[in-house]
């Protein structure tokens, strides 16, 4: 089952307020869980699912094989890997770098122009003005593992470290399973419909990290997601392991 989602980066920057005092302690189970729900249990956006469908789990349960296309420097390329560490931290997929586009499970291009397999209208879009980024889902298997995913940086950052590293968190968290966004926590990189420019904060990392627990397995609906949580304290779990990867 072939699924294509294309989440357009919109061009809007805002300034943004701390999420409280920056405490995820804080934070209700509830809340939490609902933004979860929020962005990860969300993909309106998709082709080929039923409404049912669009809310069920989706993740990745192999390693993360990246292949960078297109002009990145050695400075992006850096900002892209370290991003990558930290995804790698959070889920405990290892997350490699392939030389061959054809190696690879997430496909990265430094500009539209090397995206041509991922776009049935490349030739419409390559000719209209190109958004900041984007980031899909290209292949989801039968029991929603993600199997393949993409995204690109348009180029024009290339030289902006800041946007480099926002943007390449965007594309792994989307190839994650994160596919929606956001009215709430105004610092958060799922923010809609404004865009903080910023690295995850606290709490985008801890539902990363919430997500990939092994009790959590892909196809599960939010609500027994929600049970399994509570009954196995996996939030209270996550806390602890989260006050030491915390990076």
């Amino acid at each position: 089952m072939k699924i294509i989602i294309n989440v357009a980066i919109l061009f809007l920057l805002n300034s943004t307020v701390c999420l409280g005092d920056g405490s995820l302690l804080k934070l209700s189970d509830r809340k939490i869980l609902s933004f979860l729900e929020d962005t990860a249990f969300s993909w309106y956006r998709s082709e080929g699912l039923t409404s049912s469908e669009q809310r069920l789990c989706k993740k990745r349960t192999k390693e993360v094989k990246v292949f960078l296309a297109g002009g990145w420097d050695s400075s992006s390329e850096y900002i892209f890997k370290k991003c990558g560490q930290q995804i790698s931290a959070l889920t405990d997929l290892n997350v490699s770098y392939v030389s061959n586009a054809s190696d690879c499970n997430l496909y990265v291009g430094m500009g539209f122009d090397v995206m041509k397999d991922y776009y049935k209208d490349w030739r419409v879009k390559n000719n209209s003005p190109k958004p900041n980024s984007d980031s899909f889902i290209w292949d989801l298997s039968d029991d929603f593992e993600i199997e393949h995913s993409g995204g690109f940086i348009n180029s024009k950052f290339i030289n902006n470290e800041k946007m480099i590293e926002f943007y390449s968190f965007k594309i792994l968290a989307t190839s994650l399973g994160f596919t929606d966004y956001s009215r709430h926590h105004k610092d958060s990189i799922f923010l809609e419909p404004f865009h903080t420019g910023r690295p995850p904060c606290d709490l985008d990392n801890f539902i990363i990290r919430l997500l990939y627990q092994k009790q959590i397995k892909p196809k599960m609906k939010m609500h027994d997601v929600s049970k399994i949580v509570r009954s196995q304290k996996l939030i209270e779990k996550v806390y602890l392991s989260f006050s030491i990867l915390k990076l």
